[in-house]
């Protein structure tokens, strides 16, 4: 009799030893995921392994995950291993509005980090409804959390915001489709026809940024025209910023034959000259 009393504490112990074996093999298992391994399965994997994955994900090992994806949008250095995985989930046609809606949280805001770039989502201040992050996701929605507005435009039917996915007239350049929130600067120019704004140096880079008809002059003049920037804003720059704004200016009239403009940046410029502020035309130069 306590032979049997022994032998049945002993299997009672080793299942419980088991159970606590097989509880430290799960745990384990679901600590070798590394953040990389994780960003790289959550774009590549089925939806519902996705979903099994973030699940399972240890609340340390899914805000490492945030840090490490943080650092490929941040650091320059990092930015190729982002930009592949974009490009994997590009290539994805399964993640619709239909499946994307059935998944947790945490698997549609590392989704919508990685498509845009942005780690505003990431951040434990990012309080956008899951619905909405996935109308981000799929540009339905502008990516700016300041806007948030429905996309497309219904009231535009131009090239740029019918082709454009994700586009937003209202904040992002629609070159690079990127936004900040710069202000009194050269560094966001204008267009003449749609009134769009783009980054100057998207479009220096794409040479959106030409001469026009002179309103001055003689017939068949062209010349690059500057309005009130440095008027309105340079009395609020301090040194460091007048000369950004100065080299931003100078790259934009580099190669121009506008004389005028040229010494008006070597001169009036540096006198807060009111003669500054760029005229282009996007839809002119096959953008």
């Amino acid at each position: 009799m306590k032979m049997d009393t022994e032998s049945g504490d002993s299997r009672g112990s080793g299942s419980q030893n088991t159970k606590g074996l097989e509880s430290l093999d799960f745990r384990r298992s679901r600590r070798v995921y590394r953040p990389e391994r994780i960003l790289r399965e959550i774009v590549s994997e089925s939806i519902q392994t996705i979903a099994q994955i973030t699940q399972e994900l240890l609340e340390e090992t899914f805000e490492s995950t945030k840090e490490y994806l943080k650092k490929l949008i941040t650091v320059l250095e990092k930015r190729d291993e982002l930009v592949g995985l974009q490009l994997r989930l590009e290539r994805r046609s399964d993640l619709m509005s239909e499946t994307l809606s059935k998944e947790n949280r945490n698997q549609i805001i590392l989704l919508v980090s990685i498509r845009m770039g942005l780690e505003s989502y990431l951040s434990a201040q990012n309080r956008l409804p899951t619905n909405e992050l996935i109308e981000v996701f799929l540009y339905e929605r502008c990516k700016n959390a300041n806007c948030k507005r429905l996309l497309p435009v219904e009231d535009c039917d131009c090239k740029i915001c019918s082709t454009k996915k994700g586009f937003c007239s209202d904040f992002m350049c629609p070159v690079c489709l990127n936004f900040d929130f710069a202000s009194n600067t050269c560094s966001w120019i204008g267009c003449d026809l749609c009134s769009y704004w783009c980054h100057a140096a998207c479009s220096i880079q794409k040479n959106l940024i030409k001469p026009r008809q002179g309103l001055k002059g003689p017939a068949g003049a062209t010349e690059m025209e500057l309005i009130d920037v440095f008027k309105s804003c340079a009395e609020q720059w301090g040194l460091e910023t007048l000369v950004k704004e100065l080299e931003c200016v100078r790259k934009i009239f580099r190669g121009s034959a506008d004389f005028k403009g040229q010494r008006n940046v070597l001169f009036g410029c540096m006198h807060h000259h009111p003669s500054l502020t760029v005229s282009f035309n996007i839809h002119s130069s096959g953008f």
